[in-house]
């Protein structure tokens, strides 16, 4: 910085020298001898600085070591160097050219003007900026949201009005030089349009940072642990991404319609025409604007939240993100719904207040329905003192009673009551806990096996049948003695 300042003083100096010396009445060739070397060597060292100081320059423009940034700023600061050498170099050109115009003094305090600020206006406003972010992170860590969003646009306000102040003396500078009267108004819109522009990113960065503090962070797009339910964020969170999105678009349309004001452009006949073609896109999109006063309505109900797992009656997942016309569901499988919400007719939230499960047990037959009763009581008395799933609780696991007497099993069913986040979690462990119960205390399963058993008694077609047989053996028998067979 301190080579800069003089960098900046040495090329004054030897401005005032060659005007003083035109003043005295110096010899041209003198003159013009000097201001070539003045010129030369005030350009060179200026070159030579901005090569030895590159790295530093990038370093300026990227912020804090460690953080790559943007973009933008990653090409602002690769291009920064270079466009002040050639700045330098052209501001250079101009001095040699106009050394023999008989308004010299005039054009000389131009270029030195227009040198100088382009070489202090870009260390200053990156200067200023880095501290001002250092001490806002080092005296705002702890803010709340509006006073650090301040804080964020008050420091963009400040890097910008250096860049509009030095716009404007360039351009008060250049005043008597330019005789054209448009030219002039040019340079007075120039500024008009930078202050415009600086007043809307300011305003842009106060909102950006509002909502990002606001607004809480999607934990990533993979998916989640079977354990872990989706985080439900309240009904503000919910609302801001479409809040903030509004804001941005009317921050835009308003900078850009006092841009186009500051311009010489009249947005009167611009304004009737887009409201013209509002009209008829309304009329023409009457989809769109049932998605978005569908929309409006569903938020203001507080249907759904993100995070929440909801019905839409045809398709159903978890809210992961809302627009102005639609929501995005994510299935259990992963695949994504996006459901615009004119289609929506009716909504099933299965996220709010508390969730009843109810499920069903088959004991044996000869099971003692008392002990099985009494066994589940107790595993749910343990599963309310768990650190893990006790919290969940809201009325404790419980059987119910016979539920039905099947051929093979006697159902009884158990319920319990939770909070929403993860029913399902606590059903699979209190499925298993009563399975371990139930074995421990000698209360039987059913089983799905059919036993066949054979009686002794004889039906009485079969003892008639035997006693037929037994007649006709006696016959036989008796026709047989009375004939005997002759002898040999």
């Amino acid at each position: 910085m301190a080579m800069l300042v003089a960098l900046v003083l040495l090329g004054l100096a030897l401005d005032l020298a060659a005007i003083l010396a035109r003043a005295g009445g110096a010899a041209p060739s003198g003159l013009a001898a000097w201001t070539l070397l003045g010129t030369t060597l005030t350009t060179a060292l200026t070159l030579v600085w901005l090569w030895l100081g590159r790295r530093d320059l990038v370093a300026l423009v990227r912020g804090r070591a460690g953080e790559e940034g943007g973009v933008l700023r990653r090409v602002l600061a690769a291009a920064l160097a270079p466009a002040l050498a050639a700045t330098v170099v052209a501001a250079w050109v101009v001095a040699l050219l106009v050394v023999a115009d008989p308004g010299y003094d005039t054009w000389a305090a131009a270029v030195a003007a227009t040198r100088v600020a382009f070489l202090a206006l870009p260390l200053l406003a990156l200067a200023g900026d880095h501290l001002l972010r250092r001490l806002a992170a080092h005296q705002l860590a702890d803010s709340p949201p509006v006073t650090r969003a301040a804080a964020v646009a008050a420091r963009a306000a400040i890097a910008g009005g250096i860049w509009v102040a030095g716009l404007a003396l360039l351009a008060r500078a250049w005043e008597p030089v330019v005789a054209d009267p448009r030219l002039r108004h040019a340079g007075g819109s120039a500024v008009e349009i930078g202050a415009s522009l600086v007043l809307g990113w300011s305003l842009w960065c106060f909102l950006r940072s509002y909502f990002q503090a606001q607004i809480p962070h999607a934990s990533g797009h993979g998916p989640a642990e079977d354990d872990d339910g989706p985080a439900v964020s309240s009904r503000l969170s919910t609302v801001l991404p479409i809040v903030r999105d509004l804001a941005f678009g009317a921050v835009t349309a308003v900078t850009a319609l006092i841009v186009l004001s500051a311009a010489g452009i009249n947005i009167g006949p611009m304004l009737a025409g887009f409201g013209v073609l509002g009209l008829a896109l309304s009329f023409g999109s009457q989809a769109l604007v049932r998605d978005i006063v569908s929309g409006i309505f569903f938020m203001a109900d507080d249907a759904f939240r993100i995070g929440e797992y909801i019905d839409t009656g045809k398709l159903k997942g978890t809210v992961e993100r809302i627009t102005l016309r639609s929501v995005q569901l994510r299935h259990q499988n992963g695949p994504i719904h996006t459901v615009p919400f004119g289609t929506i007719s009716q909504i099933t939230n299965y996220s709010r207040d508390w969730s009843t499960v109810k499920f069903l047990i088959r004991l044996d037959h000869a099971a003692d329905l008392e002990k099985a009763r009494r066994t589940i009581k107790k595993i749910g008395q343990e599963m309310q003192a768990d650190p893990d799933f006790g919290p969940e609780f809201l009325l404790p696991l419980k059987m119910q009673g016979v539920h039905e007497i099947a051929d093979t099993a006697v159902v009884i069913r158990c319920k319990f009551t939770v909070r929403p986040a993860k029913p399902s979690v606590v059903q699979r462990e209190a499925l298993r806990r009563i399975y371990r119960g139930l074995q421990a205390a000698g209360v039987p399963l059913a089983s799905n096996a059919v036993l066949v058993r054979s009686g002794t008694a004889e039906l009485p077609g079969d003892a008639l049948e035997r006693a037929a047989a037994a007649a006709r053996a006696a016959q036989a028998a008796q026709a047989a003695a009375a004939n005997p067979p002759a002898a040999a």
